[in-house]
């Protein structure tokens, strides 16, 4: 998970067998320009493979809240 200005989702990467599956979770926030805050917000089932995009995004928040310098990207 990547998040560019302002804590917003800008890419993500999958790889294993189910990723597919979860992809399109990621396409979705990037598409909405969603805040790793709100998609944090989103259920996701449990327990899933699924779940494991919303704890990247947990880990996604966390990192941002976490000073960084200027035009610093947050990055999981």
């Amino acid at each position: 998970m990547a998040a560019g200005e302002g804590g917003r989702i800008v890419g993500g990467t999958v790889v294993g067998p189910h990723a597919s599956d979860m992809i399109h979770i990621i396409s979705l926030a990037v598409h909405h320009q969603m805040t790793a805050g709100e998609m944090s917000g989103m259920v996701f089932a449990h327990p899933t493979l699924v779940e494991s995009i919303y704890e990247a995004v947990q880990h996604l928040q966390h990192n941002l809240s976490s000073e960084l310098p200027n035009g610093t990207q947050g990055r999981l």
